[in-house]
């Protein structure tokens, strides 16, 4: 017998034939004679074909021929989602995992992109907009989270429709707008951990052309994790939101919809846990005290941690506006204009060293403010859907570092900068879809968009005082004023080619390549001359293959199988490098953002949900991401070079997935209905920095149980009454961290996942 080895190429492949092989297949698997159209198109129609905005209009969900997740408001409370991170557990191919700066301020990685650092000076690699405008600073997009249409998960580049360009993709998060109702709902939930929450809303149609909505919530919860010498809780939530929707009709075809919103947390942040500490640190001045708090905390705990700082209180504030105009100038043809504007405030200290020594600590303030305004024209031509439009966003503000590296008598390091930047961004787009006459179902698909970027960063920065803006790059002294400017400018063409078959109502196939792209820029960081050189954008080519469609199995009930095969050339990959100069004890720590290297990802998603009978849904996806770097050569302390090709990504684990299974019974009569669902959600080992140190640089895999039981319109009322726990088998996880090893600083620190929780709730709609 000969044997074959699967390789993530093969599987590539293999799903791609697979796809085809299924979307010829007949749909329907019963015994019995192919169901009637109208029994197809019911199914295609279900409750749960969500309304999404993928193409920037609305298409029901297994009609969209691009890879997107969508969950419905009802459902995102049905499963227990009160933040962006628990999305993580439910949606293939995405991981947002709190941050060392906390947890109001995430990281998003989809398809392998990612934004390793939440810089003013650089753009996200997953784009995040709430009421289709972007949120350009991750800080607190946790606050949106509630009352919420649907949030949608857009993957592979956003190079045309999106106002700010990504390689990633795009996290869409859709606030339920005014309706003409008088309605509303209030939920309070209890838990352990000191876990309580209100949420509500109440609409009210002040006449037919005048609606209202006010929407908030109060969430708060004691930490996850106890400082050993003052108990402090970190990993806390202590937040607040609120949320004015207006919805106005200005004529019989102009419609206006507003929304104001805020948020504001004060919390401890995130814990780091030291998890390594090599015997290299005995040779630093507060090394050996550091090692001795390493030996002591492994008796400590796993969910205990030791810092210098005592109380760290982590601030993050915004403020947000987003108005939506829809001009009807036909049945056909409407002019729409999106206007957003936000405002970010955050103050946040970190301890990177996780010990009582202060060898690695700082603070990072932001504050920063960003218009932005689409026009579009939409609408439809005989055999054409067409979008078309220009875009405008202006971004500016200031992030103050400070940071204190203490590894005396090799250096001393105490880092004071200030960046001011300013970023603009402008760009004409536009895209059709042309349904081929006489091919009934056949679709193309093209759009292309061309981007003018600039950005200027004004740094001021210091060190023990003194100037540490040099000169020249060897030999230079300080400058006098301590003050340097670069700017960025850059203009780039993005596109989308795409071919789709609708084969019937219950089948879609589709093709579609796209080239997005991440903003080049100036260096956060820099002191040298050589630094303020622009670094250039990274570039994303996807190809993706994918197969939607619904099957109706007949005594074994009906079956939605949703499969996407994708590969990314991924070149001139944005990355910071870091890097020892000058001789002791003068010796500083440089950074620097570099074009680093060459990559191709290849990967494939699965997802699919089984309904045996209507009271049960299963469910159960899949997701592998196979991303290594490709010929990038990393200068390292004393001068030599480390080769990092085939070094795989970080913070991207290759294999992930979950499942999970719904019952639902009504008690019948005024009884209302049960409902008990339950979850597991599972992920292979991932490397926490590039520098693929092994083994305290990898988080190894992890699995987590979840269930919920719900009592829906208890007695015939318009109460609902759910009990929850999450992480049932107490599974002992970290989610990120950061590793310094790789620079000789001999240590590595992780922030961990969350415990086992549980809580009750009630809500009332009414």
């Amino acid at each position: 017998m000969t044997s074959m080895t699967i390789t993530p190429r093969r599987l590539v492949l293999a799903a791609g034939g697979s796809i085809l092989a299924l979307a010829l297949a007949d749909p329907v698997f019963a015994q019995d004679a192919a169901p009637a159209p109208a029994e197809t198109q019911r199914i295609m129609t279900s409750a749960d074909d969500i309304i999404v905005t993928a193409r920037r209009r609305e298409e029901r969900l297994q009609q969209v021929p691009v890879a997107v997740t969508a969950i419905s408001g009802e459902d995102l409370a049905r499963q227990s989602i009160v933040t962006l991170s628990d999305l993580t557990t439910k949606v293939p191919a995405i991981q947002i995992m709190p941050t060392a700066f906390g947890a109001n301020i995430p990281r998003f990685v989809v398809r392998a992109q990612s934004q390793f650092e939440p810089l003013f000076a650089q753009d996200p690699s997953v784009a995040v907009y709430f009421a289709d405008v972007v949120q350009a600073r991750a800080h607190g997009v946790n606050g949106a989270m509630y009352d919420l249409a649907s949030v949608q998960v857009l993957k592979g580049p956003q190079g045309t429709l999106f106002g700010r360009n990504s390689t990633g993709g795009a996290v869409l998060i859709v606030p339920k707008a005014p309706t003409d109702q008088f309605e509303g709902y209030g939920v309070v939930e209890a838990g352990n951990y000191g876990l309580w929450s209100f949420e509500g809303a109440l609409n009210v149609p002040v006449s037919d052309d005048l609606q209202i909505r006010l929407s908030g919530r109060r969430y708060t919860h004691n930490g996850y994790t106890r400082e050993v010498n003052s108990g402090i809780g970190f990993d806390d939530a202590d937040n607040w939101s609120l949320r004015l929707g207006v919805k106005a009709n200005l004529g019989d075809r102009i419609t206006n919809t507003l929304f104001v919103n805020n948020f504001k947390a004060t919390e401890n942040g995130s814990a780091l846990k030291l998890f390594n500490a090599r015997p290299n640190l005995a040779n630093y001045t507060l090394g050996v005290p550091a090692l001795a708090e390493f030996a002591a905390s492994q008796n400590e705990g796993f969910r205990t941690v030791r810092t210098a700082f005592g109380r760290k209180t982590a601030r993050v504030k915004t403020f947000g506006v987003e108005n939506t105009t829809v001009f009807e100038l036909s049945d056909d043809v409407s002019i729409k204009n999106i206007f957003g504007y936000r405002f970010v405030k955050s103050d946040v200290p970190f301890d990177f060293d996780g010990t009582e020594q202060k060898m690695y600590e700082g603070r990072v303030a932001l504050r920063g403010r960003q218009y932005s305004d689409e026009l579009q024209l939409v609408g439809k031509f005989g055999a054409l859907d067409f979008i078309g439009g220009a875009y405008v966003f202006k971004e500016s503000g200031q992030e103050i570092q400070d940071t204190l590296l203490d590894y005396r008598p090799v250096f001393l390091q105490d880092a004071q900068g200030v960046a001011h930047v300013k970023n603009k961004s402008q760009s004409l787009f536009a895209q059709g879809t042309f349904h081929v006459p006489g091919v009934e179902g056949l679709s193309l698909t093209a759009g292309v968009r061309y981007t003018w970027d600039q950005r200027e960063m004004t740094r001021i920065a210091y060190n023990s005082g003194n100037c540490a803006l040099l000169s020249a790059d060897l030999g230079g002294v300080p400058i006098s004023p301590c003050e340097r400017t670069g700017k960025y400018r850059h203009k780039e063409p993005t596109y989308t080619l795409g071919i789709d078959w609708q084969i019937d109502p219950s089948r879609l196939v589709y093709f579609v390549t796209r080239k997005g792209y991440r903003s080049g820029g100036i260096n956060q960081r820099a002191n040298l001359p050589s630094q303020y050189i622009p670094y250039q954008p990274e570039i994303v080519t996807d190809y993706e293959l994918g197969l939607k469609a619904d099957w109706d199995l007949g005594a074994v009930g009906k079956l939605r199988t949703n499969i996407a095969g994708f590969i990314q050339d991924y070149k001139d990959i944005q990355r910071t490098q870091t890097q020892t100069v000058g001789v002791a004890p003068n010796t500083i720590l440089i950074t620097n953002v570099v074009n680093a290297a060459k990559a191709k990802v290849k990967g494939v998603e699965i997802d699919a949900t089984w309904n045996p009978i209507p009271a049960i849904t299963l469910r159960g996806y899949y997701s592998l991401a196979d991303a290594k770097y490709k010929n990038w050569d990393v200068p390292i302390v004393g001068g030599a070079v480390q080769d990092r090709s085939d070094y795989p990504f970080a913070n991207v684990p290759k294999n992930s997935g979950g499942a999970s299974a719904t019952f639902r019974y009504p008690l019948g009569g005024d009884g209302g209905e049960l409902a008990l669902s339950g979850d597991v959600y599972s992920q292979s080992k991932v490397q926490i920095s590039d520098d693929n140190i092994r083994p305290e640089g990898v988080n190894p895999g992890y699995t987590v149980f979840n269930a919920r039981l719900e009592w829906n319109d208890v007695m015939g009322t318009r109460l609902s009454l759910a009990g929850w726990v999450r992480n049932i088998g107490k599974e002992k996880y970290y989610t990120s961290g950061v590793s310094v090893a790789g620079a000789g600083l001999g240590y590595t620190v992780k922030t961990i996942g969350a415990p086992r929780t549980f809580g009750v709730s009630a809500r009332y709609d009414f």
